[in-house]
């Protein structure tokens, strides 16, 4: 196999021209920006922050970025159980948002959920066990990468 590296460079780019699975991605969403009561349609020069969902890595479990009330945005619940995010991407994809990942590719809500679920039953997370949702997922409160 011949591989050209010119303009990789990072671990999952290596990854992905070799044909492997990436070592961890992380996931956003990009919620829809606001639309003129006039005439509906969406202001894009004011498209809201993206929101970091969380990230998979190889051979862990899906680990969810928690938010408490209104800090993913003012308007928000408390993200920091897997229904809690189901609804709010389901509420969000429905009016326009997009999920995508920090490579730049989109993914249906559909195919996203199946991705968190297929994750199940591998590593958890030592040493955070005040963040960990019983047999299903991570949670980690802040940033991470």
């Amino acid at each position: 196999m011949t591989v050209d590296w010119r303009g990789i460079s990072t671990p999952n780019q290596v990854r992905d021209e070799l044909g492997l699975a990436p070592m961890g991605t992380n996931y956003f969403l990009q919620p829809a920006p606001p639309k003129c009561d006039g005439c509906g349609r969406p202001y894009e020069d004011q498209a809201p922050d993206r929101i970091h969902i969380g990230k998979s890595s190889m051979g862990w479990v899906w680990t969810w970025r928690g938010y408490p009330p209104g800090e993913a945005r003012d308007d928000a619940p408390a993200l920091d159980n897997s229904l809690a995010w189901y609804e709010f991407l389901a509420a969000e994809t429905a009016i326009g948002g997009e999920i995508y990942d920090e490579y730049q590719r989109t993914h249906t809500l559909l195919n996203f959920i199946s991705l968190v679920v297929s994750k199940r039953g591998n590593k958890r997370h030592d040493g955070q066990d005040k963040y960990l949702l019983p047999l299903l997922d991570d949670v980690v409160f802040g940033e991470f990468s």
